[in-house]
């Protein structure tokens, strides 16, 4: 008796084991949006590299810069859709990513679980799309630090910045996504779109790498700023849920 209780003490521990490390692979995707955008960093695209930005707005958003304005430097901001391009090419699901890449202000709400805020998943039917998560322990991650010390958790690569401008609004100005960050360092690094930067032939305009800062740690000389970062769940790729907001 006591044998086969060790054995089934023993099968236990090995399955919960794989638990664990299932879950925490589940959570923590790794670098499935930043291989897309580091491919088009290397295009070295500029301003005027007008096809790269019509694909960024019709794959990024689903719909072709023609439908938004016939695209031309300097009238359309595509910082948001070309990370909205990452994420789909990355398998995002689309329905969540046309409608919010296109402006700080909905990306912010996504992630507040303020739009679709009714999931229909398959074998459980429509749900809250929060308390869904929630019970994955899977929740969409929002936090607006001010300094390295008022990270709440710790940037990573996939993660979305929002950037801060003087007279902005409330809820940012700029769409990048986060490529890196050494903990404790005065900056996350970033890579974007409709900014300028580093590119592979030197500063540019285009898509570009770049240092944010801290508000409390940037130089002088610098005019924009970290305002918040965004995480958006494991269970958003998941492409086989529709979704609903109770608004509509």
């Amino acid at each position: 008796m006591k044998q086969n209780t060790k054995k089934i003490i023993g099968i236990g521990a090995i399955l919960s084991g794989v638990a664990v490390v299932g879950y925490l692979f589940f959570r923590k995707p790794k670098k499935r949006v930043m291989p897309f955008l580091v491919a088009e960093w290397k295009k070295d695209i500029k301003m005027d590299s007008e096809s790269s930005i019509d694909s960024y707005i019709s794959i990024g958003l689903d719909r072709t810069a023609q439908s938004v304005i016939p695209f031309k430097k300097g009238t359309y901001n595509w910082c948001g859709a070309f990370a909205g391009y990452g994420y789909v090419m990355s398998g995002f699901n689309k329905q969540l990513a046309y409608p919010s890449f296109g402006s700080t202000y909905r990306v912010g709400r996504l992630a507040d679980y303020g739009i679709f805020e009714i999931a229909s998943v398959p074998g459980l039917g429509d749900v809250s799309t929060k308390e869904w998560h929630s019970k994955n322990n899977a929740l969409r991650l929002k936090q607006k630090p001010n300094s390295p010390s008022g990270l709440v958790w710790m940037p990573e690569p996939d993660d979305i910045l929002i950037i801060d401008k003087p007279n902005a609004k409330s809820w940012g100005a700029h769409v990048a996504v986060v490529e890196s960050y050494e903990p404790g360092a005065p900056f996350i690094n970033a890579i974007e779109g409709n900014s300028c930067g580093t590119q592979p032939s030197g500063y540019g305009c285009g898509v570009d790498r770049k240092k944010y800062y801290f508000e409390s740690t940037k130089p002088n000389d610098v005019t924009s700023w970290i305002h918040s970062v965004i995480r958006f769940s494991p269970l958003d790729w998941q492409s086989d849920v529709s979704y609903t907001s109770i608004e509509d």
